[in-house]
Formats: structure tokens, C-alpha cells, sequence
């Protein structure tokens, strides 16, 4: 008894199933599933239901059924690249059960953009990262489009802008950096298009609230916490560094948290009792990232993957 199910993901966001399979087995719709991504190699997970919905992300089970994915991801918007994005694996976390969401290591807050609507909080204690996010909030469609259309071989002193507009040009002239760069990356190119596309979507953040400061400043509320820290391993490479950070002491202020609360990590981090979620291949190596939340998530669950 073997089901194919080719599923596509498409800049649309819509899903598309089309399956093959004796009449056996049913599917239904279910809300936390809507939580959790399937991953791309073939599974066998024990269940008693095929568990579908057409809400990105999804996770699909079968009793003792293989399943084979044809998956494309998109990426999605981001307003710019940083190192330790979210944009790759932001599909993957939980979505938010609160209609605010306060982000206090935001970086480029790519759980707040996919959320963009909702009551949103960024906060990051890196000053060009605020003086960024500040400028793209109070900028119009014009000035964004009015920027230098860089190119490889360009460096950002070669224009008459201003310093948060080299600022923000730096970073997306050079892909998942920790500061902006002068200098158009090989990897990057052009960056016409991407211009174009963050004009189109500047009105995103125009009612978002961007604090410079900590995470201690923050008071206590009802929220979803997106809570990305420097990695206690890897996070020494931002400008605001790990150095700052007592883990133990993170630890209990994240616990405390009200509302629902998402702690994102790798799991070389023993800090809270994170659970793996998504391995990624870096430019030199392979980790796992990995997840905490007070709220009980599929990643809790043990599963049996068969890579292949």
C-alpha cells in the first residue's frame, strides 16, 4: 500500500496535492500540524492518518505508508540580508498564537515579516541594524528606488548617499553578513531587482514599533516571543556578540515569559532543552537548528526519517 503525494509550493503560498493510492486511508485537517514543514526526504512515520493541511507549512503522517516529496521552497521578502537569517527556515517555526509579537534580537526579523500584519515589536541593541530598520519605516517607494542600482565592481563610497543608506545598500550588496559591506559580492550582483521588490513593500513596517536597546528593557506581556539570540555557539561573529550575553541568565527570562514563547538555537546549545528541527549546510559545515517553546510543538515528537 504505497501513496505519492507530489506537493509544490509556489510564490503564491498555495499548495498543490495531487496523490495516487487505494481508497484506504483519509485525510483531515488539523491546527498544529499547520505548525511544522515536512521535511524533503522520503519519511515512514507511525500514525494512524495521513494529516494534511493546505496551510504552509505542513507536516504529513502515515501509518507505515511512504511518502515521497517534490518540494520547492521560496525563500520569501526580506528588507536585508544578515548573518543569521531566519529567511531559509522561517517556515519551519511555530506560527504565532498572539496577535503581537515582539522579536528582541530581530536582526532582519523574518518571523515579523512573514507575520507583517500583526502588532509587531522589533528590538536590536546593534545601532546600524536599529538606524536601518528606522530609515526603511520612514522612507517612501521613491527613495528606495532612487538608491544607486549597484553592480559588481561598485563600492557604496562611490555614491553621494547618506550613511544609513550605505548602510542598508552594504547589506545587500553581500549576502548574510554581520555588517554592511562596501563592496558588491561576485555572489550578489545586481541588485536592481531586490530594490524593487523592498520599494513594493516598504508599507509593510509602517505600523511596526523598532526600539534600539535589550532584551532586559522589555516588560513583560502577553506575546508571541520570537526570541533569536547570538548563537551560543557561531554567535561571536556579530557586532553585538555573544560576549554580552549571560545564557543562564537569558534562560530564566525567557521561561518567564507570558504568552507563547519560541527560543531559536543550535543543538550545540545546552542552555534550555532545545529540541532539532532543521539540519543546514553552511559554507563550511553542517549544523542543526533547533528549537525551545513553552508551547508543546511536533518537534517534540520523535520521528524515524529515512534519508536519502
Amino acid at each position: 500500500m504505497i501513496k505519492v503525494i507530489i506537493v509544490s509550493k509556489i510564490l503564491s503560498r498555495r499548495v498543490f496535492c495531487f496523490s495516487i493510492a487505494p481508497n484506504v486511508l483519509q485525510l483531515t485537517k488539523v491546527g498544529d500540524y499547520e505548525a511544522q514543514i515536512f521535511k524533503q526526504p522520503q519519511m515512514m512515520i507511525r500514525s494512524t492518518n495521513i494529516q494534511f493541511t493546505t496551510n504552509s507549512p505542513i507536516l504529513v503522517r502515515c501509518c507505515y505508508v511512504s511518502v515521497i516529496f517534490l518540494n520547492f521552497f521560496w525563500e520569501g521578502f526580506f528588507m536585508f540580508s544578515y548573518y543569521g537569517s531566519k529567511s531559509k527556515i522561517v517556515d519551519y517555526y511555530p506560527p504565532p498564537k498572539h496577535k503581537r509579537i515582539i522579536e528582541p534580537f530581530a536582526g532582519s526579523a523574518r518571523y515579523s515579516l512573514k507575520y507583517w500584519q500583526n502588532d509587531i515589536t522589533i528590538v536590536d541593541k546593534y545601532e546600524v541594524v536599529y538606524n536601518v530598520w528606522k530609515y526603511l519605516q520612514q522612507t517612501t517607494k521613491n527613495d528606495i528606488l532612487g538608491l544607486p542600482k549597484m553592480k559588481q565592481g561598485d563600492n557604496v563610497n562611490d555614491f553621494d548617499i547618506s550613511q544609513v543608506e550605505k548602510d542598508f545598500v552594504g547589506f545587500l550588496i553581500c549576502r548574510g553578513m554581520e555588517s554592511p559591506r562596501k563592496n558588491v559580492s561576485s555572489f550578489v550582483g545586481d541588485i536592481s531587482d531586490k530594490l524593487a521588490e523592498i520599494a513594493d513593500n516598504v508599507y509593510r513596517i509602517k505600523h511596526w514599533n523598532i526600539i534600539k536597546g535589550s532584551y532586559e528593557d522589555l516588560q513583560n506581556e502577553d506575546a508571541t516571543w520570537f526570541i533569536d539570540p547570538p548563537y551560543e555557539f557561531g554567535g561571536e561573529h556579530y557586532v553585538e556578540s555573544t560576549k554580552n550575553i549571560d545564557f543562564a541568565k537569558l534562560a530564566e527570562w525567557c521561561k518567564s515569559r507570558n504568552g507563547q514563547v519560541i527560543v531559536c538555537e543550535n543543538t550545540k546549545a545546552t542552555w534550555l532543552p532545545f529540541k532539532p528541527m532543521k539540519e543546514m549546510q553552511g559554507s563550511q559545515h553542517k549544523t542543526t537548528e533547533a528549537i525551545w517553546s513553552n508551547i508543546p510543538t511536533n518537534y517534540d515528537c520523535e520521528q524515524t526519517i529515512l534519508q536519502f
